[in-house]
This record gives structure tokens, C-alpha cells and sequence, in this order.
């Protein structure tokens, strides 16, 4: 409060004090400074310590005071020298500039100085001074009081901005760490959409794409390569007409333009050369939006080449019974012409014989096409000329389960899923194993997020886990997460806690579940000795996928680390208990991204099989 008083008084005349015990004095200190100074004179200490109070209250504090040493006792009669006026205004103003005064030079008054004030030595000045002295005192102490002065406002400014800003850093720290928190679960939300897409990918028995809007690829699944042919280089990166020769890549890219410019998918037939032989697929393609704006093409593509040489054959031969039907069909209209009546009601018994024979022939057409088209029965066009039937689908039975397997359990369809999946049990059992493992935790990161008041981030995560569980035809689930969604628009919490209730009941039922399939329980339930359908290993295939595997870890790559586990499941047999064990551990803690201590296990197991991995 004192150091704020005399920065009031920053830039005003300066006040001094001066407290001598002789009379005589007063005249020289007001001929010296009473032209530039403010002087209070004092003759005795208590009118010096009221003197000072009295200035501090009325916020015009003294910048240098002149005290006489006569005045150590002064103030408070009988308690020795340390109690005197110069002590006690010290105390009260510990910003004020002093001057002990003394009269001759006796070394007693130096040592009473320095013991009065051992942290803050006054100076000192003799009787009889000049009065040169007495004004060079004043004028650069009070210079000294005002630039103290300033220094003190100066900290004090920067100690509240320090204060400030270290609020807002606080607060700023409190929402980055909302903020991580927001994008932790926005990539678990994230990486369960890339590995559903890349595990579905995979499986995928058609070639896939995605292109830029400038015609490069960016990404082919597993089939496209296939369909490329092993010698073939890596389509990523490259444009149409950098893969086919003009004539197949002009109708590839005119379709992708088309599909860019209006904004819509397009079905067509396209030609690409493989080897020798030209395939014919159907291609479906369409526009990939981000913020309302196509930014890329993705397609599908199905092959439908035995589709049209069946066709073409077909065709060749219709026109080949065609042409002898209507040769006798004309005949037969010619004879019946005759005289004789009796020939005349045989030949024309004949004539409608042929005439009811032809819808029958193009029936019998029609059943052998649809015969050797296989199961791929869509509305196509041929190169040449556009089909003039359309083709219905066929109905395709529900899988079997496999052996083992049922067929439902409390909060899973599971034959719908696998039918979903075109019958692909292996696939559905790992995105099963992959939804119960990383969902787990759904209920108490999203009462989190509901609590912080992110709607948005909770409406993203309902409609994520709507969208899984609908993959695994966990139906009840899916249901009760579309009901959760619904609850985030509205932002209403109490609407949405209320919702998460039922989901949380829906998820328990389907972990439950899972834990009653055989092989989806849990890592540790594996086999110590992992039989697999080769009944002996054989080692150089089985090094080229340890090879792999060790790569992908090295480069932290869960998709391919799993996949590269997999081929080894499928082509090692282990007998050895230690061995299984092992593979246990691999199995674990590639499931579970540990990189580094899944490399050590593969390294352990390596050894074991004598396989080289550096």
C-alpha cells in the first residue's frame, strides 16, 4: 500500500523532511532547497514520526529525510538509543532516501549508524556542512526515490501480467488437455474405422480403388493387385494412362471425370488387358465427399468376363437355330398348300408344331444363359452392343455355420453377419474379437465426454458404434446406439445418459457372447500347440513371413504385423509346449500393438526354429 502512495506522487513536487534539534538550522536548509523542495521541519522525533505517519495517511509521502543523531532518544524517553526517531521512521517508511546528520567526527556516531541499520546504511553527513552538500543530497536522492519508484511500479506491472498470463496459461492447458483427451477418442474412432475398412478390404473378393481428383491412384485392395498380375508394378501414384495402353485408359478416365463433374456414382463396363486376354469387369463408380465437395473417386469393380463370352455364345447361337427354324417354318407354310386333305391336316399338324416349338427354343436360350453367367447377374451392357434382357438376381443361401459355431447368441445374429460378409466366418470372428476388445470401454469414455459437454464428439462416437455394431449384426446394439444418437442431437445430458443405459446393457450382452465362441474369448485361450493345415512346416516359407512380420513391427504397422501373423498360423505346426507358448505371447502382444517386446518374442522363436531374421 505504501509503494503504491508514493507512485501517486510520481512526477510532483518533492517532499522533504528535515528533523534537527537546532533552531538556528532552519534558515539554512529553507534558503537551500525551498525553492525546489516541499520542506516539513521538525525540531523533536515525535513530531518527526508524526510528521511522517501523517504524510503516508494523506498519500504525499517524503522522498529524503535529514536526521539529526541528537534525536535516537528522542522518541521514547528511557529505552536507549535503538529506539529513536530515525529507527521508527525507518520502519514506517522503508522507501524513504535518509540522512544522518551528526556534529563532529566522532567515530561513536559512525558505529551507532551502522548498528541502528545493519541492512540499510544511511548516509551521513557532518556538522557544519555546506549547503552545496546539503542540496547535492537532496537533488540525487530524490532522483534515486523517484527512480526506485518507478522500478517498483515496473515489477509490480509485470508481476500482474506474469499473474495473468499464467491464468490464461492454466487455462489454456486445462483445454488442451480437454483437447487431447477430444482427439484421443477421435482416433480410437479413427483407427477402428481403418482397421474395419482395411480388414473388409482385405476380404474383399473384388478388385477395390480409390483415386484423386487428378486420376492417381491412392489406394487398390488386395484383389486389384491380383487382377494387375504379380509383375506388375504398384499402381499407387499413377494415372490410367500411365498403366494401360490409350485405348483402355481413355474410357477409364472419361468415366471418372463424369462421375466428378456430376456429382453421381456411374456403372460401366470396362476392358483391361492381362497378358494376352482382354477381362471385361463391371465397375461401379462414385464421388467421395469431404465438406460437400467430391475430392475423390472410389469404385468397385466385378468380373463379368465368362458373363460375356457366355452372352456372345448365346447370341451365335440363337442366330444358329434361328435361321433352320424359320427355313422350316417357311417349308412347312409351303406344304401345307397341297391338295390331298389328308397331308394337308398332317403337314399343317406340323406347322404348329414348329410355330409352338420357337417361344419354347428361346426359353431353353434364355435357361442356358443364365446357366453358364454364374451367379453375377446384373443389367449390362456388352462393348459392342447393350443387352436386350435384363437379368435377375439370384437368391444365394445363408451360410452354414461352421462347425462349432451357432447360429445366434443373446445380442448377436451371427449368420446374418457372416452372410454380410459373403460367408467369410474368419473375418467376421476378427471384427467380432476387434468391436468386444476395443468397445470395452465405451460407456465410461462416453459418460466423459457427455460430462465436459462435447455433444459433438459423443454424437460421432453413438453414431461410430452404430455403424460397428450393425457390421457384427449385433441388432439390439445397433438399435440402442441409434436411440443414443438421436439423444446427442438434442445435447439434452440427462436425455442421453438415460439412452446410454440400454446401450451399456446391449454391449455387456454381446461381450458375454463373444466369450462363448470357441476361439474369440480371449489371446490366452490359444492352443499351446498351434495346429495348423499343413501337416509339416516347411521353413523357407515359413522364414519369408517371419521376415515380413519382423519388418511390419519394426515399422509399428498393426494391419500388415497382422496379417503376416496369420500366413504363420496358417503354414506353422508347433508340437513343442515352450514353442506354443511362445506363440502365445506373439500372438498378444501383436494384438495389442507392442511392438518392440513382440519383435523380442519373435526373435525367441525364431531361434527355436534355427530361422534367420537379420
Amino acid at each position: 500500500m505504501r509503494d503504491e502512495r508514493m507512485d501517486a506522487v510520481q512526477g510532483t513536487r518533492l517532499r522533504i523532511l528535515i528533523a534537527d534539534h537546532e533552531r538556528g538550522m532552519v534558515g539554512v536548509y529553507e534558503k537551500t532547497l525551498s525553492s525546489s523542495y516541499d520542506l516539513v521541519i521538525c525540531h523533536e522525533g515525535v513530531q518527526a514520526i508524526k510528521a511522517v505517519t501523517t504524510a503516508l495517511e494523506e498519500n504525499r509521502p517524503f522522498s529524503v529525510a535529514f536526521l539529526d543523531i541528537q534525536m535516537l532518544s528522542d522518541a521514547v524517553p528511557g529505552r536507549g538509543m535503538g529506539q529513536g526517531a530515525p529507527v521508527r521512521i525507518g520502519r514506517l517508511d522503508p522507501f524513504m532516501e535518509m540522512v544522518i546528520i551528526t556534529e563532529g567526527d566522532t567515530p561513536s556516531a559512525e558505529r551507532i549508524v551502522r548498528n541502528l541499520f545493519p541492512n540499510h546504511q544511511p548516509l551521513c553527513i557532518q556538522k557544519p556542512f555546506d549547503t552545496f552538500e546539503i542540496r547535492q543530497f537532496a537533488d540525487v536522492l530524490g532522483a534515486k526515490w523517484q527512480e526506485a519508484g518507478r522500478l517498483r511500479h515496473t515489477a509490480r506491472t509485470l508481476e500482474k501480467e506474469i499473474a495473468e498470463r499464467s491464468e490464461v496459461m492454466a487455462m489454456l492447458e486445462g483445454k488442451l488437455r480437454k483437447e487431447k483427451a477430444r482427439r484421443r477418442r477421435s482416433e480410437a474412432v479413427l483407427r477402428e474405422c481403418r482397421e474395419v475398412f482395411y480388414s473388409f478390404m482385405r476380404h474383399h473378393p473384388g478388385p477395390a480403388f480409390i483415386k484423386n481428383r487428378h486420376g492417381h491412384y491412392i489406394y487398390v485392395n488386395n484383389a486389384y493387385k491380383r487382377t494387375l498380375g504379380s509383375d506388375s508394378t504398384d499402381p499407387i501414384g499413377k494415372r490410367d494412362d500411365e498403366i494401360w495402353p490409350p485405348e483402355l485408359a481413355e474410357p477409364m478416365q472419361s468415366g471418372d471425370q463424369m462421375v466428378m463433374s456430376e456429382k453421381r456414382a456411374l456403372t460401366s463396363i470396362e476392358t483391361i488387358k492381362k497378358g494376352k486376354e482382354l477381362l471385361h469387369h463391371l465397375v461401379a463408380k462414385f464421388p467421395i465427399f469431404k465438406n460437400g465437395k467430391p475430392l475423390f473417386t472410389g469404385g468397385t469393380a466385378i468380373d463379368i468376363t465368362e458373363r460375356i463370352h457366355a452372352e456372345r455364345e448365346r447370341r451365335i447361337l440363337k442366330e444358329k437355330i434361328r435361321s433352320p427354324l424359320r427355313t422350316l417354318i417357311d417349308t412347312s407354310c409351303d406344304m401345307t398348300k397341297v391338295s390331298d386333305m389328308e397331308q394337308q391336316a398332317c403337314l399343317t399338324a406340323i406347322h404348329d408344331a414348329v410355330i409352338s416349338l420357337k417361344p419354347l427354343i428361346e426359353e431353353l436360350i434364355e435357361v442356358s444363359r443364365f446357366q453358364e453367367a454364374g451367379s453375377d447377374f446384373f443389367e449390362i451392357p456388352l462393348l459392342d452392343e447393350a443387352l436386350e434382357d435384363k437379368c435377375p438376381p439370384t437368391q444365394t443361401d445363408d451360410p452354414e455355420p461352421e462347425q462349432g459355431f451357432p447360429a445366434s447368441l443373446p445380442g448377436l445374429n451371427i449368420r446374418e453377419g457372416v452372410r454380410r460378409l459373403d460367408g467369410a466366418w474368419h473375418l467376421y470372428l476378427d471384427l467380432l474379437l476387434f468391436f468386444c476388445d476395443d468397445r470395452k470401454d465405451f460407456a465410461e469414455e462416453f459418460r466423459m465426454v457427455v460430462d465436459e459437454g462435447d455433444f459433438e464428439t459423443a454424437l460421432i462416437s453413438a453414431h461410430a458404434l452404430k455403424g460397428s455394431a450393425a457390421t457384427i449384426s449385433a441388432t439390439p446394439l445397433a438399435k440402442a446406439a441409434k436411440e443414443l444418437e438421436h439423444a446427442c442431437d438434442s445435447r439434452d445430458k440427462d436425455e442421453i445418459l438415460d439412452r446410454l443405459g440400454p446401450v451399456e446393457e446391449a454391449l455387456a450382452q454381446v461381450i458375454a457372447s463373444r466369450e462363448l465362441l470357441p476361439g474369440t474369448s480371449t489371446a490366452e485361450d490359444a492352443p499351446a500347440s498351434v495346429a495348423k493345415r499343413g501337416q509339416a512346416n516347411d521353413l523357407s516359407e515359413v522364414s519369408g513371413w517371419f521376415q515380413k512380420l519382423d519388418k511390419s513391427l519394426r515399422e509399428s504397422d498393426p494391419l500388415e504385423s497382422e496379417t503376416c501373423f496369420r500366413e504363420i498360423q496358417e503354414v506353422l505346426t508347433l508340437e513343442d509346449p515352450e514353442m506354443g507358448e511362445l506363440f502365445q505371447y506373439l500372438a498378444r502382444q501383436t494384438a495389442a500393438y507392442q511392438f518392440e517386446k513382440a519383435r523380442e518374442t519373435l526373435d525367441s522363436l525364431a531361434k527355436r526354429l534355427d530361422i534367420g531374421l537379420r
